[in-house]
């Protein structure tokens, strides 16, 4: 019989980094037949980054006796007030050992942790923050390229193709990072760095 199954949702905005993990990590082992999900999300047009700082799990053949799995999350059925994560795409297969840091591709991440009944474990559990992560890395400043395409079908008579060329020379990595991250979440058909 499992305990727990509990679960949390954690926001994280722009600037913010929140902390969870396994109750009492560090202090005490964690509980036997325990099982947790936490829901983590950051700003629209941002990835979620976790770092694992402590992880302490029981080791097993394939990790199948106590694990973390993480996976993308998503809005179930449309509706913004219920959300899936056992189904989306796989960020780390279930392990039992420190998976480090993970960057997701979208702004929601689904983090599970199971334990199982073994009451004589002395491992302690994990302990991870997340925060809004940057879509494109950018340490540096530089020049990039916006090539925007709209198709227009101007029927009968064939297609129209309209273009759109914007070129930037940025020096403020913040700026660049927030710039790029947006604009790859729409309708663009090239970006040339430079």
């Amino acid at each position: 019989m499992l305990i727990g199954g509990g679960k949390s949702y954690l926001n994280a905005t722009e600037e913010e980094t929140i902390e969870f993990g396994t109750p009492k990590v560090g202090i005490e082992k964690y509980p036997e037949s325990f099982e947790y999900q936490w829901f983590l999300f950051v700003p629209e047009g941002r990835q979620v980054q976790i770092d694992f700082d402590t992880f302490e799990l029981e080791q097993s053949d394939k990790c199948k006796n106590d694990y973390i799995e993480v996976r993308e999350a998503s809005i179930l059925g449309g509706n913004p007030r219920q959300f899936i994560g056992h189904y989306g795409p796989i960020l780390v297969e279930p392990r039992c050992t420190n998976p480090g840091t993970i960057q997701s591709k979208g702004n929601m991440v689904w983090v599970h942790f199971k334990s199982n009944s073994n009451s004589t474990t002395v491992y302690k559990g994990f302990k991870a923050s997340f925060k809004a992560g940057l879509c494109v890395p950018v340490s540096r400043s530089f020049r990039f390229t916006i090539v925007y395409t709209t198709v227009t079908t101007n029927y009968p008579k064939g297609v129209v193709q309209e273009s759109y060329v914007l070129r930037v020379n940025i020096s403020s990595t913040s700026l660049v990072n927030k710039l790029v991250c947006r604009v790859f979440l729409h309708d663009v058909t090239a970006v040339k760095l430079y």
